[in-house]
């Protein structure tokens, strides 16, 4: 199953099915809120926040990565560190071979992927080279960065 490399507890929550829920566990509040960082994070071009980043300085550190495409419904908030959803439909994953041991774990990786969420398991070639690229320490951007929300906005607003 997928899981959130946000969260370094290897036992918490995974990822059951297809559509996922976000849930503050801090407060007592639905997710996302103002004032909380609660919510299911996704990145979008032109916002600061390192998928990349994220998976250098966490308990997922040696488990093989899997990016997911993702349509983002409910309360959205954005930011300069990028979107926080309430709700996510994983609509498509991309995985490299080479992250696992070998070719047989690999397969049965894929299988068992396509199997549980029923959508195509892509190579890393479909990755945008901005997810790739911008590894950030930790995935924070710094205090000082700017960012154009309104040209965020628009890149949320434009379809595929």
């Amino acid at each position: 199953m997928l899981s959130a490399p946000l969260i370094h507890d290897p036992d918490f929550e995974l990822f059951p099915s297809i559509e996922i829920a976000a849930t503050c566990y801090d407060h007592d509040h639905p997710a996302p809120a103002p004032s909380c960082r609660c919510g299911l994070y996704v990145a979008i071009e032109g916002t600061l926040d390192s998928l990349a980043g994220y998976l250098l300085d966490s308990t997922h550190d040696h488990d093989p990565v899997v990016y997911a495409e993702v349509a983002c419904t409910g309360r959205l908030f954005v930011d300069k560190r990028g979107v926080r959803a309430e709700c996510i439909e994983i609509l498509a994953l991309a995985a490299s071979p080479s992250a696992w041991p070998d070719p047989r774990t690999y397969a049965e990786a894929v299988a068992a992927l396509t199997g549980r969420y029923g959508v195509a398991i892509r190579d890393l070639d479909v990755v945008p080279e901005w997810v790739l690229t911008n590894v950030m320490p930790h995935g924070a951007p710094q205090d000082d960065a700017t960012l154009d929300l309104d040209a965020v906005m628009v890149r949320l607003q434009t379809p595929g």
